[in-house]
């Protein structure tokens, strides 16, 4: 099973999350799942950047670059169906505004579901960078 993100597409076109699932015999054809689109609604998010890291129980994390709660981006987990066939739930666990904004990159899984990333916005603001250079960031599970 392979997972990645659209930066576009789905149905609102802010993007999406899918699984990829490989043939049953040499040849064939992949399967395409489209497990979450994006809607820019409040805790949602828009426009996830870069592919999402796979936790140990099987939740996909990644990041948006922008959001409609605080405007500047998401970092989200995409929790899967407690039985087979069922839906995905998407939980926001963190919106951007004034401590980093515009999440970009992957995400760092480390010990315990903790997510390191980066943002582009954000951080102590200097000549070259009236609204800071972007920050490091940590969320701890």
């Amino acid at each position: 099973m392979i997972y990645g993100v659209t930066y576009q597409g789905g149905a609102y076109n802010y993007g999406t999350i899918y699984s990829l699932t490989p043939p049953t015999t040499p040849g064939g054809n992949w399967s395409e799942t489209i497990l979450h689109s994006f809607t820019g609604e409040a805790h949602d998010g828009l426009y996830p950047d870069a592919g999402p890291v796979l936790g140990t129980t099987g939740t996909l994390y990644g990041v948006t670059q922008a959001g409609p709660g605080k405007g500047g981006g998401t970092v989200w987990a995409l929790e899967p169906p407690s039985s087979t066939g069922g839906a995905w739930t998407l939980n926001n666990l963190h919106d951007f505004a004034f401590d980093g904004g515009s999440p970009q990159g992957g995400l760092t899984l480390g010990p315990h579901e903790t997510l390191y990333g980066v943002t582009t916005l954000g951080g102590t603001p200097n000549s070259q960078c009236p609204h800071g250079c972007g920050t490091v960031f940590e969320i701890v599970r």
